[in-house]
């Protein structure tokens, strides 16, 4: 849990997610509401500040990003969501492809809303 709130003062919601998926105890769900609600705040508040185009260029860096944003699925559901379909129910039904989608939500690759 220290190691996801250091990830969050660093502004890496999505390593932030990752170290508590590899935690154990009871107040993982706890932490990880706390998580997204960061990810939300920080993502409407610095929608055109510099300082999200940062995390935006630290995160296209990251490894972990890129193998999400290389795979197929995730492909497909990121161009059908920007030509207006409405593949959310569809893909958020595949739990592998959910949690790619909310890993990429968090890196800050992916908005929604």
């Amino acid at each position: 849990i220290r190691l996801s709130n250091v990830y969050c003062f660093l502004r890496m919601f999505h390593r932030a997610l990752r170290a508590l998926q590899d935690a154990e105890g009871k107040d993982i769900n706890d932490e990880r509401a706390k998580v997204w609600k960061l990810v939300y705040e920080y993502n409407m508040k610095n929608e055109n500040d510099e300082d999200a185009k940062d995390r935006l260029n630290k995160s296209k860096n990251d490894t972990e990003v890129e193998k999400c944003m290389k795979d197929p699925e995730v492909q497909s559901f990121m161009q059908k969501m920007q030509s207006g379909g409405n593949a959310q129910a569809d893909f958020m039904n595949n739990n592998d492809i959910r949690k790619k989608i909310e890993f990429l939500m968090a890196a800050g690759i992916v908005r929604m809303g």
